[in-house]
């Protein structure tokens, strides 16, 4: 059970971790996860990018069709959606490993090891989160993939897809904030036992 609940352990008690968990994952590992999330949050971000430049271009045509030719295309909406759930799915696990998701602030003020203690409980409901994405979603794209678009011949799950592909990219970029997040917890509580000690 203490396998299963080491990051909560660590969390509440992290000076009795810092000799035990981080030397055991090492340096070098860290060092690559850093590596492989650096690769992964590039190529989200440029395929986002180009994505967005598709969408822009898809909806202009349209509206520049619809409005001054009144010839509509068929497939710019399947499509423009289509562009635009990639888009979002994409952007999803830069904004998570740059913590710029949308916070609800609960506790005003709150600094030091009361704040990295949140900062873990979020890491490890994030995980649980992905978890029901990563399944779930596995599960929609086996359903979707015989279900198509009206007006473009591609099944659905060439765009449910994206769910549990960003999810498995958003755990790795977890799994980076969680153990930045314990090492410098584990940092400040060695940092108050040192000065308990001193004082």
């Amino acid at each position: 059970m203490k396998d299963l609940l080491w990051p909560l352990h660590a969390a509440v008690n992290p000076s009795s971790y810092k000799r035990e968990i981080f030397p055991e994952m090492g340096e070098m590992t860290v060092k690559i996860l850093a590596r492989i999330n650096n690769s992964l949050e590039l190529v989200c971000k440029k395929l986002a990018g180009w994505i967005l430049i598709l969408f822009t271009l898809t909806i202009s045509v349209q509206v520049t069709l619809r409005a001054v030719f009144s010839y509509p295309l068929s497939w710019a909406q399947d499509g423009a959606v289509m562009l635009f759930i990639w888009m979002v799915f994409l952007g999803a696990p830069v904004a998570l490993r740059q913590r710029s998701h949308f916070i609800i602030d609960l506790f005003n003020g709150r600094v030091g090891r009361s704040s990295l203690f949140c900062d873990v409980i979020s890491d490890i409901l994030i995980f649980v989160f992905l978890y029901v994405l990563i399944v779930y979603g596995s599960t929609f794209v086996k359903i979707t993939s015989s279900m198509y678009y009206s007006y473009i011949y591609v099944p659905q799950a060439v765009v449910v897809i994206s769910i549990p592909v960003s999810a498995a990219i958003m755990t790795l970029m977890n799994i980076e904030n969680l153990v930045k997040d314990l090492r410098t917890l584990a940092n400040i509580g060695a940092a108050c036992e040192g000065g308990v000690r001193n004082g």
